[in-house]
């Protein structure tokens, strides 16, 4: 789940944003609207797109919104 791809990192597993890209593209089957709208922000480079669908996703699927304010504190792209 992209859940388990965030919360790895902000339990400091080490980031790369190319390998987080794929991982996320590895669930578009389970998540389509969630994962495209997060690659498509990073296609684009737009940091805070990308915190936004990430955001996006979290609250969508009930996951507690006080993780947002840990994404939004982060780069996610490199």
């Amino acid at each position: 789940m992209i859940i388990d791809l965030i919360l790895d990192r902000k339990d400091g597993q080490t980031y790369n944003a190319r390998d987080f890209y794929f991982s996320v593209m590895e669930y578009r089957e389970d998540v389509p609207e969630a994962a495209d709208a997060i690659t498509r922000a990073m296609d684009a480079d737009d940091e805070n797109g990308t915190r936004y669908a990430i955001c996006a996703y979290i609250v969508m699927n009930g996951y507690p919104a006080e993780l947002c304010a840990w994404v939004n504190g982060r780069r996610w792209l490199d």
